[in-house]
């Protein structure tokens, strides 16, 4: 299933900041997801949740790509309010095109958390609204 979103408010300069638009898709019963975000229409990168390991890629795992040299990175983070945990993935400070590595660690299965991607730039981001994954 695809959702696509389209958000254009964020934190800081509001002039200079990227309309956000992104599609989601689900897998593995709607446990992960991986976003698709554009800015301004063209394609900048994704963010991307595994709950469960699938071939080489690892379960409760989060990354993060840029694909687009346009002066904005790309962050992932997961959060729960139930337990007081973060994860995060980004692509702060690293040249385009450039994927993080997995971030991973083993989390208690059917945690749920949120997922949200970020087009980020110095202390501005602009942020998807999130939508609830689980480990």
């Amino acid at each position: 299933m695809a959702v696509s979103i389209s958000l254009g408010s964020g934190a800081g300069t509001a002039a200079a900041a990227p309309t956000l638009t992104y599609d989601v898709y689900w897998s593995q019963t709607n446990k992960s997801a991986i976003y698709y975000l554009y800015a301004n229409g063209a394609y900048a990168g994704f963010v991307e949740w595994h709950a469960d390991p699938v071939g080489s890629t690892p379960g409760d795992a989060l990354r993060a790509r840029d694909s687009a040299a346009e002066g904005w990175g790309v962050e992932a983070t997961i959060s729960t309010i139930t337990i007081g945990y973060s994860r995060t993935a980004t692509t702060r400070g690293m040249p385009s095109p450039y994927t993080t590595p997995w971030n991973t660690g083993n989390l208690e299965e059917g945690t749920k958390l949120r997922l949200t991607g970020c087009l980020v730039k110095g202390s501005e981001e602009v942020c998807t609204a999130g939508h609830h994954v689980y480990a």
